[in-house]
C-alpha cells in the first residue's frame, strides 16, 4: 500500500546503459503449477487497483489477461507507459 502513495514511487533506482557495469537484482521463487506471474510497470499498477488486476489474472489465460490489463490501464487514463507480461506455470 505504501508503494502506491510514496513520494519516490516513480524514481528509477537501477538502469541499463547509465553505468559501465550493471549489477542486476536477482532472486528465486518456488513456483507451483497454476501459479501466475505478473511483471508490469507503474503504468498498470498505478491506475488499476490490485483487486481488479487479481480478478483479471484469475479468470483469463496469460495472453488475454495481458491485453485486458493494458486495456484497463488505458481506460483509467494511461498516465504512463504501460508494460505487462503475464506467465502461467504449467504442470
Amino acid at each position: 500500500d505504501a508503494a502506491r502513495s510514496h513520494w519516490k514511487r516513480n524514481i528509477v533506482t537501477r538502469t541499463i546503459g547509465f553505468e559501465p557495469e550493471v549489477e542486476p537484482d536477482t532472486g528465486q521463487l518456488d513456483l507451483q503449477p497454476g501459479d501466475v506471474l505478473l511483471l508490469c510497470s507503474d503504468g498498470l499498477f498505478g491506475p488499476v487497483a490490485d483487486d481488479e488486476i487479481a480478478a483479471v489474472l484469475g479468470r483469463l489465460e496469460p495472453e488475454a489477461a495481458a491485453a485486458k490489463l493494458i486495456e484497463l490501464a488505458n481506460e483509467a487514463g494511461g498516465p504512463d507507459n504501460i508494460t505487462v507480461v503475464v506467465a502461467s506455470v504449467r504442470g
